[in-house]
């Protein structure tokens, strides 16, 4: 199931110690919040309900906990496929969970075991690193947790390794309260991970702090725990050119010559976003040959861009006329023509691998409506 925007912990459930018959405040519970109305990807069958400290409960009690109904006859939103019903909570089809029902159980000591680092990884190039506990964990800021509490080490003399700088937020599962466990711990790292390099993960407990990574227990990692893990090989493949456009044409001439001519280059593989001074060489079908500077202003210059999306489009766009290098049978650069070499533009690994134009499939320029274009 998953949890409706609605769901409100204290009223969807009573914990009480049969016992006594006194209820004990559900402060939350780590059900998941629904992303939609049929929730496929982000439900859960096991959640975890936040209890206030007071009253307590002691082990050997005889507990009962109650899933309250929201959702009398008679009231909206309706139930579905039951006539008593909350509507806080639903599964894949949309069906909204029985209530009131109650479940018994005796209580039991909270479990004393520590999570632990189980592995690590980081890939090439990367710059996060994915720490995996063998519980749920949650980052107590309030408490001391830092990015800074981790550090790696390769042991490879001479060699600066990288730091911990913050939390990756899209990737992190590690919650920021006791409600909101989970695993794995992503951090961003202060440069790119190399390959080839085994380093040592190493977590050191800020001073006089009662744990800043715990699990919902509140049981600390220990100090000084780590673990090992070796990045992947170096990446030696060279991006190659699938696609090449004509993407801009001034109505000047039919040859591409004029400011605002343009044409799109998709590589294989991300790429290094620079292009500064990048020498575009391209050659038509009578021999014809010129080249194209990037970041120059004027005769022979042009624009480079990559899309920031996937950083595989190169868009090219003259920023003066073309001057030909050598003529062939007609003086102009005659479309379609091939791109025959690219200095400085690499892609995205370290130190970054010079594209392979020769060995391109499709470094043809032509009107985009033309065949292999």
């Amino acid at each position: 199931v998953c949890k409706t925007a609605a769901a409100a912990a204290g009223s969807d459930w009573t914990v009480k110690n049969v016992s006594n018959t006194s209820s004990t405040t559900v402060l939350s519970d780590n059900t998941p919040t629904c992303t939609s109305a049929t929730d496929t990807t982000n439900g859960a069958t096991t959640a975890n309900l936040v209890l206030a400290t007071s009253p307590a409960i002691p082990p050997g009690a005889f507990v009962e906990v109650d899933l309250n109904a929201t959702n009398p006859p008679a009231t909206s939103p309706a139930c579905v496929n039951d006539t008593s019903c909350n509507t806080h909570f639903v599964d894949a089809a949309g069906n909204t969970i029985m209530a009131p029902q109650a479940q018994t159980a005796t209580a039991t000591n909270a479990s004393s075991n520590p999570p632990t680092m189980t592995s690590a990884t980081g890939a090439v190039n990367d710059t996060k690193v994915f720490i995996n506990f063998s519980q749920p964990v949650w980052c107590d800021a309030a408490n001391g947790f830092a990015p800074g509490d981790f550090k790696l080490q390769s042991f490879q003399t001479g060699v600066t390794d990288p730091t911990f700088t913050a939390v990756d937020v899209a990737n992190n599962k590690c919650g920021g309260t006791q409600q909101t466990t989970g695993t794995p711990l992503v951090l961003d790292t202060s440069t790119a991970l190399p390959s080839n390099t085994t380093y040592t993960l190493t977590f050191t407990q800020p001073a006089n702090t009662s744990g800043a990574v715990k699990n919902v227990f509140n049981v600390a990692l220990a100090s000084g725990s780590a673990i090992t893990f070796t990045t992947g090989a170096a990446d030696i493949t060279p991006p190659v050119i699938t696609d090449a456009d004509l993407t801009g044409k001034s109505a000047v001439s039919t040859n591409f010559e004029h400011s605002g001519d343009a044409f799109t280059l998709t590589f294989s593989k991300k790429m290094n976003s620079t292009t500064a001074g990048a020498v575009v060489s391209i050659q038509d079908q009578d021999g014809t040959t010129a080249k194209i500077t990037c970041g120059v202003v004027g005769a022979n210059g042009a624009t480079c861009s990559f899309d920031t999306a996937t950083v595989t489009n190169l868009v090219v766009t003259l920023t003066g006329d073309l001057s030909v290098i050598d003529a062939g049978t007609t003086p102009g650069m005659a479309i379609p023509f091939n791109i025959t070499a690219i200095t400085v533009i690499k892609d995205a690994t370290t130190p970054g691998n010079p594209p392979n134009i020769l060995g391109s499939p499709d470094r043809l320029v032509e009107y985009p409506s033309e065949a292999g274009g």
